[in-house]
């Protein structure tokens, strides 16, 4: 009892001392509240919540408000509720202020008011919506935090023209210093989405931008972002959905991070345009975008920069610029249906209607490099380069590209002419090419795999269709597992190991199948083995079986063979006459895994052809090494892009040459 009266006398005099050493206010403005905490260090801590109007009238003064009492090392919280903003906003000169965003911030629709009074944001003749900057500032939209700039209204006022004179950005950061904006999401932006200008340290993540027309009309200008004067910015985990640039990167941008993001409908990452002061040195510097997917985009990457010749005066007009773009790194890009070029360059940039001389550009533009660029075109030719005349590609000639293309051009000629279907007969290699391919799907289909579709996971279980549609939801995640883990895994070994694993499901589903009465726990048993059957086929020989059989028939009778391995294919799906059933089958299997299947991950086609020419043993194509291939230098330098009808196009460059 004594102790216990102790323990609470300190208890009660903590209590007094946070009472004397915190003084709390709560004060109340015409649309909101805020609360004001002193702590006993003298720091103020605020927090103010805005509260929108009843009766849809213009929120900003509420929220000009809020930033005034709360901008300077306080909070200001949006709860989850619509806000009408009907006049602009200037919120600068912010200070260690956490902004919470979980409702809606809807934009007027007042034309004529946004064209008269919207705010100049420095650069083009731009003017936006709202600007907003400080030092470390902490943006948070949880996900659901939305911008809504009402933008079909301006779709519709401008009909498609260009740069409309006062046509307002949605967001413009604007001298903002290690801070960040996550989580929020924007949708039918005015014009430009976010322009980030004047800006550091800035982190952009989990952001969502949709601005599409449902009109007909054009969505243009709407850009997801642009950086100008801007140094270290990142793009983490965007999604863009829009009818211009997804991010461009603008003057004097440096440092500039896109990692992890999607882009769909809109041009794709644009560095530019840039160049449309006459006589100004600007630059775009140290750009690295890695983890890119670009989904009916216009391009994955353009470049573009005015001409030499001025016309005009900004932001329809201009040109006449100096300076460069430098140090782009363009890393593991996956293309969908692409609408035009992968990636443009182009010095030709010019408005106003007059034809610009590509020649007279004096921007420079060089160390780019491209990498592992993948996907699908609907557009020809897979890239596009209009260098200026007046500033070419520093250590760049134009004849070793030349060269090279009459060279592939003359090669496909001759690969053309050179195929045979005599060949597949009567040559030792590509007779062998062809019965390690047709083996192919002869190994997959031989496995009974039909067999536990149909009738191999309901042994004895009461509920046959909840079972199978385990079953089928099992195949979809192995499937895709087997996808997005084939340029990582290799395949021989992935084929080895599936199979195994299916064989030793054979041995115990056989050996649990014997018995004359199946009680429950051996039908549980048959249908656990059954799913792993299901899953290591699907993971291996299911999809790898036609990606190897494609592989290891390479060369220029490449499409022959594969129409052959097609054909034959009918025949294995009926593969009673050969006599294999079960154990036998996989044993097959197994067989044509190990003496016919070498490894072919992260090998090229001219490769794979020296495997067969040399008569290197499959079981050895993992580890060789082709020492007269390590001392050709054109292989310093390669870059690699698919067309659009997975025929890879090399352009190999010398050592020390960029493209």
């Amino acid at each position: 009892m004594h102790l216990l009266s102790i323990a609470t006398l300190l208890v009660l005099l903590h209590s007094y001392t946070l009472f004397i050493s915190v003084r709390a206010a709560k004060h109340v403005h015409h649309n909101g509240e805020f609360q004001t905490v002193i702590l006993s260090t003298g720091e103020v801590i605020r927090k103010c919540v805005v509260t929108p109007s009843q009766n849809g009238s213009d929120d900003v003064p509420a929220i000009l408000e809020a930033f005034q009492n709360c901008g300077q090392g306080g909070v200001v919280e949006f709860l989850n509720e619509t806000y009408h903003i009907e006049t602009v906003m200037n919120t600068t000169g912010l200070r260690n202020c956490r902004i919470e965003l979980k409702g809606t911030l809807l934009w007027g629709t007042n034309i004529s008011y946004w064209l008269a009074n919207s705010l100049p944001m420095g650069y083009q003749n731009q003017s936006t919506a709202w600007l907003l900057g400080g030092e470390n500032i902490a943006f948070h939209g949880y996900g659901y935090g939305t911008f809504d700039g009402n933008g079909q209204v301006w779709y519709d006022f401008v009909n498609g023209r260009s740069n409309y004179p006062r046509r307002p950005h949605q967001l413009t950061i604007t001298g903002a210093t290690d801070s960040s904006f996550e989580g929020l999401r924007f949708v039918q932006s005015q014009m430009w989405t976010m322009t980030v200008i004047h800006s550091q340290n800035v982190l952009l993540q989990d952001i969502y931008v949709s601005s599409r027309s449902t009109s007909g009309t054009s969505s243009v200008n709407t850009d997801g972002a642009d950086t100008i004067y801007a140094d270290n910015i990142t793009f983490n985990r965007w999604t863009v959905r829009n009818g211009d640039d997804g991010i461009s990167p603008k003057a004097n941008s440096s440092n500039i991070f896109i990692t992890n993001s999607v882009f769909y409908d809109g041009s794709g990452i644009a560095l530019g345009s840039i160049g449309q002061y006459n006589g100004v040195f600007e630059t775009i510097e140290n750009v690295t975008a890695d983890n890119i997917t670009c989904i009916n985009t216009l391009h994955a990457v353009y470049f573009k920069t005015f001409t030499g010749e001025q016309v005009g005066y900004p932001p329809n007009g201009g040109g006449g610029g100096l300076g460069h773009i430098k140090n782009v790194n363009l890393h593991n890009f996956k293309l969908q249906n692409v609408r035009n070029t992968a990636i443009s360059v182009t010095q030709c940039t010019t408005f106003n209607g007059a034809a610009g001389d590509c020649n007279s550009s004096k921007f420079e533009i060089e160390d780019i490099q491209f990498q592992n660029v993948t996907g699908t075109l609907n557009g020809d030719p897979i890239a596009h380069f209009s260098c200026s005349g007046a500033m070419p590609y520093p250590n760049y000639d134009v004849n070793v590209d030349l060269a090279l293309l009459e060279a592939t051009q003359q090669l496909e000629a001759e690969q053309i002419q050179g195929s045979s279907w005599k060949e597949l007969v009567v040559d030792p290699i590509e007779r062998k090419k062809l019965i390690w391919a047709c083996l192919g799907p002869c190994s997959q289909q031989i496995c009974d795999i039909i067999f536990f579709y149909a009738y191999g996971v309901v042994f004895g279980i009461s509920k046959p269709f909840t079972i199978t549609l385990i079953t089928n939801i099992l195949q979809i995640f192995a499937v895709a597992a087997s996808v997005l883990s084939a340029n990582k895994l290799c395949r021989r070994t992935n084929l080895m190991i599936s199979t195994a694993l299916v064989f030793i499901a054979f041995i115990v589903i056989g050996g649990v199948g014997t018995q004359k009465v199946l009680n429950t726990g051996s039908s549980y048993i048959i249908v656990v083995f059954s799913y792993m059957v299901i899953c290591a086929f699907n993971f291996g020989p299911g999809p790898l079986a036609y990606a190897v059989s494609r592989e290891i028939s390479v060369g220029v009778n490449q499409n022959k063979i594969i129409s052959v391995v097609m054909a034959s294919l009918y025949f294995f799906l009926s593969h009673a006459w050969l006599g294999l059933r079960g154990r036998d089958a996989l044993i097959f299997s197994g067989t044509w895994v190990y003496f016919c299947v070498g490894e072919t991950q992260g090998r090229t086609n001219h490769e794979i052809s020296l495997f067969f020419s040399e008569g290197v043993p499959e079981r050895k194509w993992r580890t060789h090494v082709f020492t007269h291939l390590q001392s050709d230098e054109s292989r310093d330098e390669k870059a690699t892009v698919e067309g659009n009808k997975g025929t890879a196009v090399n352009i190999e460059y010398r050592a020390g040459k960029q493209a």
